[in-house]
């Protein structure tokens, strides 16, 4: 997140850079410049975390090992055992697109696409939701 700090008695101001430990873009932390790809990577981690259960910051997570690299450890045939007990329980989510979803937010830790991008894979996910929620009514 961008935060614009204004000096004291001053018409000017300067950007500062402000965000949370685990969720801004990696090359912030070393300086790099501010751009809409660090968003991308912030909702990338978010999803992650929102169907994992997982916070970027939990004690698991020491030295190399991160959020996106534990995820993408478990793909694709473990990644039913990484996803938050509460999503898969009684309903039987379709694995399928819990498996997107996961993949979604790791390509944006990864590869940041844009977030049109990121929207069209999202609302295909509703789509496939709806119809599969549909069959079964």
């Amino acid at each position: 997140m961008l935060l614009k700090i204004p000096k004291e008695g001053s018409l000017s101001s300067t950007l500062g850079l402000k965000g949370s430990i685990g969720y801004i873009a990696p090359e912030y932390e070393m300086g790099g410049g501010v751009s809409p790809k660090g968003d991308v990577y912030s909702y990338g981690i978010l999803l992650l975390e929102s169907f994992t259960g997982k916070k970027p910051t939990d004690e698991i997570f020491i030295g190399e090992l991160d959020l996106p690299k534990w995820v993408s450890m478990a793909l694709p045939d473990r990644i039913m055992d990484i996803l938050d007990p509460a999503l898969t329980g009684k309903d039987n989510s379709p694995e399928h697109c819990l498996i997107t979803v996961i993949k979604v937010g790791l390509a944006c830790a990864e590869e940041r696409p844009t977030m049109r991008n990121v929207s069209s894979l999202i609302k295909n996910v509703r789509k496939d939701l709806g119809r599969i929620n549909h069959t079964f009514s």
